[in-house]
């Protein structure tokens, strides 16, 4: 190659490493998703093209969705429809669908609905080399907004991009060094902020997109707890962990108390990244045995409802088990506590609570809220349960958050009884319930314990996916003769006038807990 032509790429190269290559129309970046809106990566296209979005079935009849960048000429021909082979699989296309009028318009199509509305669409990103070259993207909730932050190791900088909860925001000694409410707003940084040093580690961990980089801070004392072997800071979640290697291999009864002594408490995981650094820190311990730990959770109070013992009621989010797990292998109510690791595939997986096994604590508010005051009075309790009824119009999602906010969840129905007492707190209009088939198509769960549904009080010809829409969640009440019908999760009906959280309370106390 002639020198001269060198320094022309060079510039291109470096340009290219400052952010995502290309000027054409930001786009979703997937393959073999469930949803379009379920892609988390995202690509910059050629000028010449738009985003789009194919559903195709493989040979063995699964539908799947593509997203990313197809040429505009292309676009505006008729799908064939055609057979293709991918990967070594035949495939059939289904249906293909072009846009170019906002970036990732390819969230929806082919009769699919996009993100919410309400919320935030972010970068993502938990060590990027600029503030623009993230190219993974994230929904938040309602009380998050995107942001950004700056952190320092000798001379070089670094930047994680990501939701942030509101109220750091606004915390003058917050870390967040920027935050905005726009789709894709953090993809820069206003230097206002003192940052902190850390060491950056990268590992790779199962995923359904690409390998993360994680960033943790230097493990050192904590004056607030007592840790002999130090404290291990997850900057990014802004949780600290405590090996206890020292006394073995125990209980989960012993491993609670371990903790409690240490003013700390098992970890309660709800998030992929909280989880994904605690597997950093276990992926190589030596022996093997050290790679598996004891978690917070159990259902020693309320069989197959699995709870975080540190927060009196709240759910354990069902997304991060193994697959065919929780099973009670050794027989009914005979694995009551919550273990993870490298044993079962670096997910969840019930175990019998005398079984041995190694300790992990986690310091300061645990990442699920305890239950909070409700927004409009004092919370409802009926025999096992409490109840906080709320006035505001929203969607499922919505619905599904503002309970979680609160440490409650949607209510789970599983009774006549349930369903008559359900029917006089709604008195007039609507509610939604806690079950979907969201990524289960055909079968209905309560989507805080993914639990197949037993009761079903549905009405007449429900659920019938109507005029062809995907209908995955649930209303009840007034409008169906006060039974369920399948609804669009992101509709916001009239008649569903307030949101009703539910929260169990443990049914008894166990000489396992406390």
């Amino acid at each position: 190659m002639a020198a001269s032509s060198v320094f022309p790429l060079l510039l291109v190269l470096f340009h290219i490493a400052d952010g995502l290559s290309g000027y054409g129309q930001l786009c979703l970046s997937c393959d073999k998703v469930v949803l379009p809106r379920d892609c988390g990566h995202v690509t910059r296209c050629g000028v010449h093209e738009k985003c789009v979005v194919t559903k195709y079935v493989t040979s063995s009849a699964v539908v799947w969705y593509r997203v990313g960048c197809k040429t505009a000429d292309t676009c505006n021909k008729p799908s064939s429809h055609g057979r293709r082979n991918s990967v070594g699989v035949t495939e059939a296309s289904l249906c293909v669908h072009c846009c170019n009028d906002t970036a990732l318009c390819n969230q929806r199509g082919c009769g699919t609905t996009g993100f919410g509305a309400s919320n935030s669409i972010c970068y993502n990103c938990l060590q990027h080399r600029t503030p623009s070259s993230c190219d993974d993207v994230t929904v938040c909730n309602q009380d998050q907004a995107c942001g950004i932050t700056q952190t320092t190791f000798g001379s070089d900088n670094f930047y994680t991009s990501g939701c942030s909860p509101v109220a750091q925001c606004t915390h003058s000694h917050s870390q967040i060094s920027m935050c905005c409410n726009s789709t894709l707003c953090n993809d820069h940084l206003n230097l206002s902020l003192t940052t902190t040093s850390v060491t950056s580690i990268k590992t790779t961990v199962p995923s359904t997109t690409r390998a993360v980089t994680k960033v943790t801070a230097r493990t050192t004392k904590s004056t607030a707890a007592n840790c002999a072997s130090g404290w291990i800071f997850d900057v990014y979640n802004n949780i600290q962990y405590c090996r206890h290697e020292d006394v073995g291999l125990v209980s989960w009864a012993a491993a609670k108390a371990i903790c409690e002594r240490s003013n700390s408490h098992l970890p309660i995981v709800e998030s992929r990244e909280q989880l994904e650094f605690i597997h950093l820190q276990l992926k190589d311990r030596q022996p093997s045995t050290f790679r598996t730990v004891w978690l917070d959770g159990t259902d020693i109070s309320r069989e197959g409802y699995w709870m975080w013992s540190s927060t009196s009621g709240q759910l354990v989010s069902p997304l991060f088990w193994t697959v065919s797990q929780p099973d009670n292998y050794y027989g009914p109510h005979s694995e009551n506590c919550l273990m993870y690791g490298e044993e079962y595939f670096w997910g969840y997986n019930d175990a019998k609570c005398d079984r041995l096994v190694s300790v992990l604590c986690q310091h300061g508010v645990p990442p699920t809220p305890q239950l909070k005051a409700c927004p409009s009075g004092n919370w409802i309790e009926h025999i096992d349960r409490k109840y906080c009824i709320v006035t505001i119009n929203y969607n499922w999602y919505q619905a599904k958050a503002l309970c979680s906010s609160l440490g409650a969840h949607l209510p789970i129905v599983e009774s006549d009884s349930d369903n008559n007492y359900l029917r006089g707190l709604v008195a007039h209009g609507d509610v939604w319930l806690d079950a979907t088939e969201e990524f289960h198509n055909g079968v209905f769960k309560w989507s805080s314990t993914g639990t197949a549904i037993q009761y079903t009080n549905w009405t007449p010809g429900e659920p019938n996916n109507y005029a062809s829409q995907p209908e995955y969640c649930v209303e009840f009440g007034e409008t169906y003769g006060w039974k369920w019908n399948d609804a669009t999760c992101y509709a916001q009906r009239p008649t569903i006038n307030k949101v009703i959280c539910e929260r169990f309370k443990p049914l008894a106390s166990s000489p396992l807990i406390g």
